[in-house]
């Protein structure tokens, strides 16, 4: 869950403002709700940022060809990692490998679209189980 938190903070474009005891966000609603989220876990963008260790290189904001925004991260150790967030379904066409019961479960991209490796056959379950679970909380009208 923390590593979902991290991709929403660093790949968030709303902002989470205290004054004093009382605070407020500014942005959009979805993400202002997952900057909360990342808040009450301990995750402060700003502090990510200037002393957590983690710097954005490069920033693709959302476009409706690609359905999808994207930063590349540095983090702590160094480390390059993508943080995405968009269109669930193109979020898994085009996913590598997934993480199910906190257990990374990958897939070797066998095409290639320039210079995006596409996993071309992941798991039917597993994307099925993801798109069960996205099909249940639209029912209710929630947000995945």
């Amino acid at each position: 869950m923390m590593k979902g938190l991290v991709v929403a903070t660093l790949c968030n474009d709303s902002e989470y403002i205290m004054d004093g005891d009382k605070s407020t966000v500014r942005g959009n609603p979805t993400e202002g709700a997952l900057i909360v989220a990342a808040a009450k876990a301990g995750l402060n963008q700003s502090e990510m940022l200037t002393s957590g260790g983690y710097s954005i290189v490069e920033k693709f904001p959302f476009d409706s060809s690609r359905k999808m925004a994207s930063v590349i991260v540095k983090g702590p150790e160094g480390n390059h990692f993508l943080a995405i967030k968009g269109a669930p379904d193109v979020i898994l066409r085009n996913a590598a490998g997934f993480m199910v019961d906190g257990t990374s479960v990958e897939h070797t991209p066998t095409a290639s679209d320039g210079n995006l490796a596409l996993a071309t056959s992941p798991s039917a379950e597993i994307v099925a189980n993801y798109e069960a679970a996205i099909a249940n909380f639209a029912q209710d009208a929630l947000r995945t």
